[in-house]
């Protein structure tokens, strides 16, 4: 009974990721390109003026745009992020590593 409750949700989830996979095609136009800023900027994962987009942030904008992904998703992962990150550099090496004891 379940499976079938779930099938709505399913299939809205498949036509929002088909809506996504064949929204830009092969070609990104200006106004496509300024919305996924603007949702990069909303989520805090992009500084006025920087008008690049990374491969991650392209991913992270198109799994947000799916519904795979919300602004709470992405607190948590930063907080998480935080709290491993030692000297507070914004990335992850082997100085933030702690070896645990089997």
């Amino acid at each position: 009974l379940s499976l079938i409750a779930d099938m709505p949700l399913r299939l809205r989830r498949q036509q929002l990721q088909a809506k996504v996979e064949h929204q830009f095609g092969n070609t990104l136009q200006k106004e496509e390109y300024s919305a996924i800023i603007r949702k990069l900027r909303d989520l805090k994962l992009k500084k006025t003026g920087d008008a690049k987009i990374s491969k991650s942030q392209f991913t992270i904008a198109m799994l947000v745009s799916e519904g795979k992904l919300d602004e709470t998703d992405i607190t948590r992962c930063f907080s998480a992020f935080d709290l491993l990150d030692g000297n507070a550099d914004g990335k992850l090496d082997i100085h933030d590593v702690t070896d645990v004891p089997e």
